[in-house]
């Protein structure tokens, strides 16, 4: 499960068996701890939250926002979906 970023106290992650849509799960510490979220890179919709609050997750898809590209491309390669 790699990390594709680290921004502050925050992990950014996939796991290896991922699925489409393409997607980011986020922790603070190790893959499976809570608190989590995870949320689809190409809309940014959070499809689950534990543990977050409303201004983590505001801050959270910030994050995201910014690095959507980076986190797009980090997923195409990883996935084997390079053109």
């Amino acid at each position: 499960m790699p990390t594709v970023l680290r921004v502050r106290n925050l992990r950014f992650f996939f796991y290896a068996n991922e699925h489409d849509p393409p997607h980011v799960h986020v922790t603070i510490g190790k893959a499976g701890t809570y608190p989590h979220a995870k949320v689809l890179l190409e809309t940014l919709e959070v499809r689950s939250v534990q543990g977050f609050s409303r201004a983590d997750m505001t801050k959270i898809l910030e994050i995201i926002e910014t690095f959507q590209e980076p986190l797009l491309d980090a997923w195409e390669v990883f996935f084997g979906e390079e053109e």
